[in-house]
Formats: C-alpha cells, structure tokens, sequence
C-alpha cells in the first residue's frame, strides 16, 4: 500500500487496488502474544478492505511490506506485515 493505499502484485510494481486503513507500527508485542506470532512485525494496519491476501505485498511510504497474516478484527481485518527484502 502506497500513501495512498496501493497495493503491489509479486510481479511487479502494478497497483492493483488501493485502499484506506489505519497503519500502527506500535504495540507489536501485544499483537505477538495475543495471535501467538513468533516473527518479527514491521507494519499493522486495520481495515474494512478485504482485497489482501496472505503472500501480496502493501507499500505504505516507499517501504515495502509483505502480508504474512490477515486476522478478522471487530468489524474489521487486521493485517500483518514484514518488510520485504530486508
């Protein structure tokens, strides 16, 4: 997801959707230990867009991120990211 929510496909730099959420790059350790996640997280971000999947890749500021888990959350999906190629 770009800053403005574009999402990138493993083979390139396409943007195939883009979409709104909100981004948290805190409190990784209580989202570590309340989905038993035992790797480290770079990005979360909450939001009613259910056009990700496990394997795709967000970009939010420059920095690229692949989505390593999609967690229902209240109303909505609670995505988990690492930083790709790092």
């Amino acid at each position: 997801m770009d800053a403005e929510g574009g999402k990138s496909t493993k083979t390139g730099n396409v943007i195939m959707s883009s979409f709104s959420g909100n981004v948290n790059f805190s409190d990784f350790k209580q989202i570590q230990e309340d989905y038993g996640l035992n790797y480290k997280i770079d990005i979360s971000v909450t939001t009613d867009f259910n056009g990700v999947k496990i394997g795709d890749f967000i970009k939010f500021n420059d920095i690229t991120y692949e989505v390593r888990e999609l967690i229902p959350f209240d109303t909505h999906n609670l995505i988990i990211g690492v930083k790709f190629g790092n």
